[in-house]
């Protein structure tokens, strides 16, 4: 399970076997374009895949609407609206084998604590004429390669209640999809629970904070730009 995507190592490889091998061979990337809606909670989570460098990507956003008064949206947030964005990235806070379970275990789980304002990196505006505020934060897990950005739309009303539109979209790397043991697959698909002290985790490896986001983006940024020289040819041959 990535984020609430099912997902086990034969898609991973079945979609790689279609890029390497023909759409005859495996799973088409348009299979793994999907929304997920949280059977505990009100969240949703939409997902696309696509392959950079030969290996395979997810990028899901997540979204959630929170009405009431302060102290019961982070309660809910924090307990009752449980969701992960990783295996190792909560927003809540996780309740491990009775909070006591091994340090080995625990030290894995970070939750993002999303309305205790914020990890590192935090900004605020605020829009005075509609009364809103608006959080931004960045973060990436330190045991898999995935990144993550949130974003909070505050609204208060006179009543003293607020509604908050949180969304959060997140970076997976998940490998080359030819072996579970690939470092990247194993450290992503491995819950907590299961987790080996001994395993490599991404606070170990070269890999910097961002940089899944950042191929991503560039990625995007190159199929904008072939998109539109397609269209400069036309636009030449007319002239």
């Amino acid at each position: 399970m990535i984020g609430g995507l099912e997902l086990g190592f034969h898609h991973v490889r079945l979609a790689m076997n279609s890029n390497l091998f023909g759409p005859g061979h495996g799973l088409s990337l348009k299979r793994f374009k999907t929304t997920v809606k949280s059977a505990s909670s009100p969240w949703r989570s939409k997902y696309t895949a696509r392959i950079i460098g030969d290996q395979f990507f997810l990028h899901a956003e997540h979204r959630i609407h929170v009405y009431g008064y302060p102290p019961d949206n982070y309660n809910a947030l924090d307990y009752d609206f449980k969701h992960y964005i990783c295996y190792h990235t909560t927003t809540h806070s996780p309740g491990l084998p009775g909070a006591t379970g091994p340090p080995a275990i625990r030290r894995f789980v970070r939750p993002i604590k999303i309305l205790h304002l914020f990890p590192s990196g935090c900004s605020i505006m605020y829009d005075a004429d509609r009364n809103e505020k608006f959080h931004h934060a960045f973060g990436s897990c330190p045991v898999c390669l995935t990144d993550y950005n949130i974003t909070v739309q505050e609204e208060k009303f006179g009543s003293g209640k607020q509604l908050l539109h949180i969304t959060i979209i997140s970076y997976h790397q998940l490998g080359f999809g030819r072996s579970p043991s690939d470092w990247a697959w194993r450290t992503s698909s491995t819950p907590c629970e299961r987790y080996i002290p001994y395993l490599p985790t991404r606070s170990m490896s070269r890999s910097m904070k961002t940089e899944v986001q950042g191929q991503w983006e560039r990625d995007s940024s190159r199929r904008a730009a072939n998109s539109i020289l397609p269209m400069k040819g036309r636009l030449s041959r007319a002239l």
